[in-house]
């Protein structure tokens, strides 16, 4: 008998779901972990076993000011900001597999690839990889001090997409190389929208760190990008679906705008990005400041400069420290040590310029402060306060007012963030 499944969705989940449970039952495990999660796998060896593992964070907004300027711009609220949930196993020897699906505004493939590491300290990825640039974009969502990322970082990361990544490190050194096409889902065609073939994206990241030495690290590092971009369509129309830069006030209710936007109509030939970082940590304090550089260049027309950086600080009250990690040359989790959990503050200084020639796509600079309580090692409540000077695009404009005004905004923003 065959059944239909009516809602694709949720037919990919559940073949999914029945792949996984295979591949874990044909491991014969004897011992399972779950500290939240779950890993499968045997004691005799590493070749075959399975984990599971996700994240909830739940936000909620608000904007004050919004109020008094009576602009509605800015609604507060509530906002499930993420579900995600990740799955690996080992599938033989020196192979692995990793996938991870996220479920806002549906369910979409966040990262999806093969692993070989049958050589010491490298790995070769194939799929859908997650492009190596900067150290924010290297740490984890779930651990970073604040609610988002900053303002150039969101601007400037390029999309993760399919195709393939090497990572060879030491105790204190790491490279990341990608080459990719663009993700799943995109580049599509439509009616009106006749896409040319792929374009390649190439992504490299290294990083140096001298010291790295349990909770003591000093980190350099470096990252470029360089893409390829179709500035029309095959019926040679422009390209009005092409790469953007683009970012929010660093807090996300549910209708929360993009004030800082480029625009896709700026007809890319080509771009290229870099980056230069600087980290450390000493026990329970941790630093980092980057800067980041957009070239894009469009033809017969000026060659398009946007730029930005951040810098920030973050301290655990309590006198945990950060888990370092040299492969990925990233700073990851916070390990409570008592039973009333751990504390830290935090603050950060990020701005981003979206304007160059004929191009006004905003200018942004944010001050941040957090206060975060890691309850256990899977439960997280963390508050930020963040003000924003934010001076838009040209695009909010009209004939009447063609320079929108500069917004000065308090933001508050909190979330309860569980991980299994």
């Amino acid at each position: 008998m065959v059944v239909k499944m009516q809602n694709n969705k949720y037919s990919k989940i559940a073949l999914l779901a029945l792949a996984f449970s295979h591949q874990a039952a044909y491991a014969s495990p004897d011992h399972v972990k779950a500290d939240g999660g779950i890993e499968i796998y045997r004691s005799e060896d590493n070749n075959y076993w399975f984990s599971m593992h996700g994240v909830v964070k739940l936000d909620a907004v608000a904007f004050p000011d919004n109020y008094k300027a009576r602009r509605d711009e800015f609604p507060s609220g509530t906002n499930l900001r993420a579900v995600e949930n990740s799955f690996g196993g080992g599938i033989g020897e020196d192979l692995s597999f990793s996938v991870s699906l996220s479920f806002e505004n549906g369910v979409s493939v966040s990262d999806a690839y093969f692993t070989y590491s049958g050589i010491d300290n490298m790995e070769f990825n194939i799929g859908q990889v997650i492009s190596p640039f900067c150290l924010e974009n290297a740490n984890s969502g779930k651990w970073i001090p604040f609610l988002e990322r900053s303002l150039p970082i969101v601007a400037f990361a390029p999309c993760m997409g399919i195709g393939g990544q090497m990572v060879q490190w030491s105790d204190h050194h790491a490279i990341i190389l990608s080459t990719t096409t663009p993700l799943a889902g995109t580049n599509r065609d439509t009616p009106n929208i006749k896409h040319r073939s792929d374009n390649i994206t190439s992504t490299a990241r290294f990083v140096y760190a001298p010291i790295n030495c349990h909770d003591k690290v000093l980190q350099f590092g470096l990252s470029g990008v360089y893409a390829e971009n179709s500035p029309t369509f095959r019926d040679g129309s422009p390209n009005t679906d092409g790469r953007r830069f683009s970012t929010r006030p660093e807090a996300r209710a549910r209708n929360t705008p993009q004030l800082i936007n480029s625009g896709n109509m700026m007809e890319i030939d080509n771009y290229n990005e870099w980056g230069a970082e600087l980290s450390g940590q000493y026990g329970p304090l941790v630093v980092q400041s980057e800067y980041l550089q957009a070239n894009v260049h469009r033809g017969s027309k000026p060659t398009l400069n946007f730029y930005g950086w951040h810098t920030q600080a973050s301290y655990v009250l309590t006198g945990e420290h950060r888990e370092h990690k040299m492969k990925s040359g990233s700073f990851g989790k916070i390990t409570p040590k008592c039973k009333y959990g751990a504390w830290e503050v935090a603050a950060r200084y990020s701005m981003v310029n979206l304007n160059d020639e004929d191009i006004h796509g905003g200018k942004e600079n944010n001050v941040s402060l957090a206060l975060n309580w890691y309850v256990n090692n899977n439960l997280l409540i963390r508050t930020n306060y963040i003000y924003a000077s934010i001076d838009p695009t040209q695009a909010l404009g009209n004939a009447n007012n063609p320079n929108p005004a500069k917004r000065h905004m308090n933001i508050i923003g909190t979330r309860a963030q569980i991980v299994w």
